[in-house]
């Protein structure tokens, strides 16, 4: 008897695997991994886990090139401790955002991995700044809103979500 799961990932015991029986039938040294769905299964051998765990790495090691745009927003945030929002920090802001998703296009080979994310990285890591470090989440949003609503002149004028998001926003 070996233990797997059935629907619902309920342990329940077998008297054989069925990875066993496909190994056999396909010649493969190790059995694979079976990952069971309502319509479709999925066979991962040796060999597609090899693969996807190099892939992940490679992914993780092309982060680290998004390096210099995390110290720039951190350099960023030393500047504007309590500061009032402005368009200047608007602008500073953006072309970071603008900078680190280059940075990580480039890095992924066009895949978005996180675009928007850095540019609300930069709003959020901005505000807690400007709040002094001493703020409630709500402060910290409606701060960060109130610097995203602001004008860049420097922005693209095409169709992002970000530019959809901030018009979104209930004044």
């Amino acid at each position: 008897m070996v233990e797997t799961f059935q629907a619902g990932v309920k342990p329940t015991f077998v008297e054989k695997l069925d990875a066993i029986e496909v190994a056999k039938n396909s010649g493969m040294p190790l059995a694979p991994v079976m990952i069971y769905g309502d319509d479709v299964t999925h066979v991962l051998t040796e060999e597609s886990i090899a693969y996807l765990s190099q892939h992940a790495t490679d992914c993780l090691i092309k982060e680290v090139n998004l390096t210099p745009t995390f110290y720039a927003l951190y350099a960023l945030a030393q500047q504007c401790w309590q500061r009032p929002v402005d368009i200047a920090l608007r602008e500073t802001v953006g072309r970071l955002g603008r900078e680190g998703e280059r940075q990580m296009m480039a890095t992924t080979d066009g895949v978005n991995t996180h675009r928007g994310a850095i540019w609300a990285l930069g709003l959020l890591v901005s505000a807690a700044a400007m709040q002094g470090g001493e703020a409630s989440s709500d402060q910290l949003c409606t701060r960060a809103a109130e610097l995203a609503r602001l004008p860049d002149h420097h922005a693209p004028k095409t169709f992002s979500k970000g530019l959809y998001a901030v018009k979104q926003v209930i004044y």
